[in-house]
């Protein structure tokens, strides 16, 4: 894998294609996206930059509309994954 000197970061998300005919957001490394594998890809490639986690992409829970507490699972979720990640990789 090659990485150009100027990635400073790389964006994450949990997508997953299983459960329903169309894409939709699940929690960090619960998805279809190797996320591990591309953030050890990353730094065997010698990526010393920063992952980021947004919660930004239109989703629902259960084919309801979201709630801020929703939003507030999801990101505390992906700090805890993204932290035991880096302690492994």
């Amino acid at each position: 894998v090659y990485l150009p000197p100027m990635v400073r970061y790389s964006d994450l998300r949990g997508l997953a294609l299983e459960r329903f005919p169309r894409v939709h957001l699940v929690p960090l490394g619960e998805g279809v996206v190797p996320t591990e594998e591309f953030m050890r890809a990353c730094k065997e490639a010698g990526f010393d930059g920063y992952f980021a986690y947004e919660v930004c992409t239109p989703f629902h829970v259960d084919f309801r509309p979201p709630t801020i507490e929703d939003v507030d699972r999801l990101a505390r979720h992906a700090v805890e994954w993204l932290k035991a990640k880096r302690e492994e990789i």
